[in-house]
């Protein structure tokens, strides 16, 4: 990979060099530049920085890899993970997983739970559901809601025997709790 890197030892304060590909820490999105600048007082820097040292703290580009541990931006056409307490939901993988483990989910329980944990807290309604799972074009019947939420709580309940977090609020719809 090449980079502009600092050479203060050099015939010019900076060169354009191979240098090893970056390794990002868990908390690091990987981003391919396209652009980048130099202000004043990293120009400045060239002089008592060690050799090797990379400018540029204003950048632009894409990026190539995302955080490890699901914060920063996302990479270029990635979903956005969504990530509630033990639950996570990655739409682009369609993989879930409590506590570390998988969770097999169909498409539709798969959304339906997705509608739930993108909002927790907020109560939705069996029709709200309905268009999360199926759009509007689609009806069913709205207590083919209620049997796909009872699958969805029993596979959890596979994985973790304690698991509370759908709640069912009578006479009104379902809600994710707050983790």
């Amino acid at each position: 990979m090449l980079a502009v890197v600092n050479s203060p030892n050099a015939a010019a304060p900076v060169e354009l060099r191979e240098v090893p590909e970056p390794q990002p820490a868990p908390n690091e999105a990987l981003v391919e530049v396209r652009a980048f600048s130099l202000n004043r007082g990293e120009l400045r820097l060239f002089q008592v920085r060690p050799e090797g040292w990379r400018p540029g703290q204003d950048i632009s580009g894409v990026v190539v890899q995302s955080a490890a541990d699901g914060g920063g931006p996302k990479a270029e056409g990635q979903a956005e993970r969504i990530v509630r307490g033990e639950l996570i939901l990655d739409p682009s993988r369609h993989q879930c997983t409590w506590k570390g483990k998988e969770v097999h989910l169909t498409v539709t329980e798969f959304l339906l739970l997705k509608s739930l944990a993108e909002r927790p807290g907020h109560v939705k309604n069996r029709d709200q559901l309905m268009d999360a799972a199926y759009g509007e074009t689609i009806y069913v019947d709205d207590r083919t809601i209620d049997s796909h939420i009872k699958r969805v709580r029993r596979k959890f309940r596979e994985v973790d025997g304690e698991f509370e977090q759908i709640e069912t609020l009578y006479g009104i719809g379902y809600r994710y709790r707050d983790a």
